[in-house]
């Protein structure tokens, strides 16, 4: 193995994971001497941002991967048939996948047809990625949902989220945190996309900071953007929240932005760890694809096996200390600031080290025995390749993840009662018609 491939296939905007694959492999073509690859659909600023990194950026839609025979390959779970339909011909190149969100595995079963009918055929794939350690997840919140998903005898094998890029080993003294004063709103950021596995996120944190004593008000800061960003209904938290979008910001833009204005952030993920490097006090929510109500946030220094951000269902199996929003802003507004967000930054800066996930990474990496070879033996990996091709034949200019889209429409379709098959059918007839 000297070639390490980094593969993902989307078109959002840069968010953590892609972050997370650049800066492990900038690290490992530094220190490990492998050739690393980053293969996506072109994006000319993270591209400058990693210029002078060693990185080879290759388009996913315009690459030779004949050139990865004998490479492997690291993916997100959910992108194991993307991957697939690329290297199909590549017996014996290798692949190790990354279990990095609670909900990554409902975004894999999506792109079968009749997924829950094929459940035999499933924990075949499970069991090939047991048996030749073809798998790590992020932290320990991922790793209690791929067990209570698929019941197997998963090893706790992590490559965890990092300090971004080996960077603010010393705090920028020129960049002062702000001092609190006491008639302001509170200053509260939120720090991550505003799609739609995170915005339940947001809309809890804002239902508790709506309840806080005494009615004083809030500046609710929302660092990033996303496609349920309309979900944040203004009017319900007015006037006592204000919302100040900021979309995205990057470097130093964004560091001087946070010291600045916030005084307690929520996040998770890499955005945890790049706040709190800041000294900035910084909370894990819970998070959810669905509207829940929970007033428990754990300060990033009390979390357990890398944990940053768990749902609801394992909150209590993670057993972290928690603190109601109320606690949080009288600790931090009490003068406890400055020691929460040292404590953060130091907790950080021991737990999420780049050089040592990085280690780990390389380790599990030269371990794994999972070839193309072996995925094509198992029946459901060939099943869904010829499904793929079949819609190709029909649909010759669209990509796997047009064919992905297909397959969640007709299983949707499929769970509609009979009436509401025949509406959907005249309605698209009737678009056809005009």
């Amino acid at each position: 193995m000297r070639k390490i491939v980094f593969f993902v296939q989307t078109r959002k905007a840069i968010g953590g994971s892609q972050i997370q694959f650049l800066d492990f492999a900038a690290y490992i073509t530094k220190h490990f001497g492998y050739e690393t690859y980053y293969i996506n659909h072109p994006h000319p600023l993270v591209e400058e941002q990693y210029k002078d990194s060693g990185i080879i950026f290759l388009d996913v839609d315009n690459c030779d991967y004949s050139q990865f025979e004998d490479a492997v390959f690291f993916t997100p779970i959910n992108y194991l048939f993307y991957l697939l339909v690329k290297i199909e011909k590549l017996r014996n190149a290798k692949i190790y996948l990354y279990i990095y969100h609670p909900e990554v595995l409902t975004w894999l079963l999506v792109q079968f047809y009749d997924w829950r009918k094929d459940n035999d055929q499933l924990e075949k794939l499970f069991r090939l990625l047991l048996n030749t350690k073809a798998y790590c997840f992020m932290d320990l919140s991922n790793y209690l949902s791929m067990k209570r998903r698929i019941d197997l005898p998963w090893e706790e094998r992590y490559i965890p989220v990092t300090i971004h890029n080996e960077i603010k080993d010393l705090i920028d003294e020129t960049q002062s945190t702000r001092i609190i004063d006491d008639d302001e709103p509170l200053q509260i950021g939120w720090m991550g996309r505003l799609d739609n596995d995170k915005i339940y996120s947001i809309l809890n944190a804002a239902d508790n900071l709506i309840g806080i004593q005494n009615g004083r008000k809030v500046d609710f800061h929302l660092i990033g953007d996303g496609n349920a960003k309309a979900k944040l209904s203004i009017t319900k938290y007015s006037p006592q929240i204000r919302f100040i979008f900021n979309s995205y910001l990057y470097g130093e833009e964004r560091d001087a932005y946070i010291k600045n204005n916030i005084d307690v952030m929520i996040a998770m993920g890499i955005s945890a760890i790049d706040s709190a490097m800041l000294e900035i006090p910084t909370v894990i929510p819970i998070v959810s694809p669905k509207a829940f109500w929970s007033n428990m946030f754990v300060y990033i220094q009390d979390i357990k096996k890398y944990s940053l951000g768990w749902n609801i269902q394992d909150a209590e199996k993670i057993g972290c200390v928690t603190h109601t929003i109320q606690d949080i802003v009288e600790t931090v507004y009490n003068g406890k600031k400055e020691q929460i967000g040292r404590e953060g930054r130091k907790f950080c800066i021991d737990s999420f080290s780049l050089a040592s996930a990085s280690n780990m990474l390389v380790k599990q990496l030269e371990e794994t025995e999972l070839t193309v070879e072996k995925c094509l033996e198992i029946p459901i990996v060939k099943k869904q390749l010829n499904d793929y091709k079949l819609y190709k034949k029909i649909r010759p200019m669209r990509d796997y993840s047009n064919f992905h889209e297909f397959v969640v429409r007709t299983n949707r379709f499929k769970e509609k009662n009979t009436k509401e098959k025949v509406k959907f059918v005249i309605s698209k007839l009737k678009k056809i018609k005009r």
